[in-house]
């Protein structure tokens, strides 16, 4: 696109939703679960199984949605809750990978070597 802008946003929230979804969920039925969705936020959905991830990410330009999946194992998921829980950015690391991402809070250090 001639003469767009490009900026980077400021530092961006990640907001994971412990009730299952449905992972049939586009875009639009997600953005129902997230009232007032904010721009350049992340909203991080999971299926029941937890072997799956959605997230939604809003930018100046439209809606992003992407899935993970688990070849093995599940992510790692608390206790149902009605508001969704606001990750830092190695929690939602730590979860993208399938870990458990609570354990951060208990300073365990991992090194992931790709």
């Amino acid at each position: 696109m001639v003469g767009a802008v490009f900026t980077r946003a400021a530092a961006m929230n990640y907001y994971f939703y412990s009730e299952p979804i449905d992972m049939r969920c586009g875009i639009d039925r997600l953005l129902a679960h997230v009232p007032n969705a904010q721009l350049g936020d992340a909203y991080i959905f999971c299926n029941k199984s937890r072997s799956r991830l959605k997230v939604l990410r809003i930018d100046q330009f439209g809606v992003w949605l992407s899935l993970r999946r688990l070849h093995q194992g599940h992510f790692f998921q608390l206790k149902l809750q009605q508001q969704p829980i606001q990750l830092s950015e190695h929690e939602w690391q730590w979860l993208n990978c399938g870990l458990n991402w609570t354990k951060l809070r208990q300073n365990i250090r991992l090194r992931l070597d790709v």
